[in-house]
């Protein structure tokens, strides 16, 4: 892989952990609720950011691999086609498993994009039941 891939990889890889710690924790005093929930808004545009670019990079990595793949079959064509053919599948390996693995990062992060919403959703829906009772008590005392 290129610097460019290691970084784009290297980056979900923070984004994971940083996300499950989010996902992770638990706000038992009220006043964190907020932070969270803006903490979590945060993440989930940089992992919108970060989905589009591994997406690019995937589509890169699949030109290239047709690239390759192409290129290696003009340039056995007179051994063979199954020759040919077989000769510009290894030729491509590399840029396939690139395409697979940038594949698996952006799985990755739908998932934890919905996990996150999820989360932020469950925290909301937490803050609006406390500030529910508080005022609903408020007008009784």
């Amino acid at each position: 892989m290129t610097a460019g891939d290691e970084g784009a990889l290297a980056e979900v890889e923070e984004v994971r952990h940083h996300a499950e710690a989010l996902l992770a924790t638990e706000p038992h005093d009220p006043s964190r609720f907020q932070p969270l929930m803006t903490e979590i808004t945060v993440l989930l545009g940089d992992l919108a950011s970060l989905g589009a670019r591994l997406d690019e990079e995937r589509y890169a990595a699949e030109r290239e691999a047709a690239r390759v793949h192409a290129v290696t079959m003009g340039l056995n064509r007179e051994l063979g086609v199954t020759f040919a053919k077989a000769a510009a599948e290894v030729a491509a390996l590399p840029s396939v498993e690139k395409v697979h693995e940038f594949k698996a990062q952006f799985r990755y992060l739908d998932r934890t994009i919905a996990a996150l919403k999820a989360r932020h959703y469950a925290l909301m829906n937490l803050n609006r039941g406390m500030q529910s009772a508080m005022y609903e008590g408020g007008r009784r005392g």
